[in-house]
């Protein structure tokens, strides 16, 4: 925590915040959409000065619920809170492959301090950036339900996919999807060769679980 604060000390100490260049043209982007609102009463559906036209989504006020009161460590000190966040579910992850300590804490570094973070944060890609933030949880608890088929697997993988969905941002979500549908086909076919494959069936079903139920919560309005 103390390295995080350090790299953005000027927002975490002296209350100032990154420039993000995305931000500020979608602040006059949206102007036109935000005028018609106003004039007219009704929600825009098409954005008119953005590369030529094109729909305009815009989300609604989240309703206060389990999934997405993690959304509120954004207004902890930002941006290092989720930096912070990031490179211990790294090392957490690392350590749970290796169980050495210093592959996870040097991992934990090196992803958080990847020339590529500061680079999305500074034209404004935050909804990426909490994506990547909890993406190593996503995998952890991936991970442990391969390895321990239960219940609590199936949860904890439902309740961090439903943080990811909330960033969000499909493509760092289809990615993860992709990487564990590789990963899963590695462990189904270690299970037919050369282990039993109940237990393989059994996580096969908790994460199953954990998906619809994952899915389910960020697409539920109360």
């Amino acid at each position: 925590m103390i390295v995080a604060a350090s790299f953005y000390a000027p927002s975490v100490f002296e209350g100032k915040s990154i420039s993000a260049s995305d931000a500020i043209n979608y602040q006059a982007i949206s102007e036109v959409v935000e005028t018609y609102g106003n004039r007219t009463g009704e929600r825009p559906l098409w954005a008119p000065n953005v590369f030529g036209g094109m729909p305009y989504v815009g989300y609604g006020i989240d309703v206060p619920q389990v999934d997405n009161l993690m959304s509120e460590v954004r207004d902890v000190a930002w941006p290092a809170g989720h930096l912070f966040l990031l490179m211990v579910g790294v090392y957490f992850l690392l350590f749970s492959l290796t169980r050495d300590h210093f592959a996870g804490l040097l991992s934990g570094m090196a992803f958080g301090f990847t020339t590529y973070i500061p680079i999305i944060l500074m034209v404004g890609h935050n909804s990426k950036f909490i994506a990547l933030a909890y993406a190593p949880y996503l995998l952890l608890a991936f991970l442990y339900t391969l390895r321990n088929p239960s219940l609590l697997g199936g949860l904890l993988f439902a309740g961090v996919l439903a943080l990811e969905l909330r960033a969000r941002h499909p493509q760092v979500t289809y990615d993860l999807g992709m990487l564990m549908a590789l990963w899963w086909l590695v462990e189904a076919v270690g299970a037919v060769r050369d282990e039993p494959a109940l237990p393989f069936a059994k996580s096969t079903g908790w994460l199953a679980l954990g998906t619809v139920l994952g899915c389910s919560w960020p697409l539920s309005p109360t």
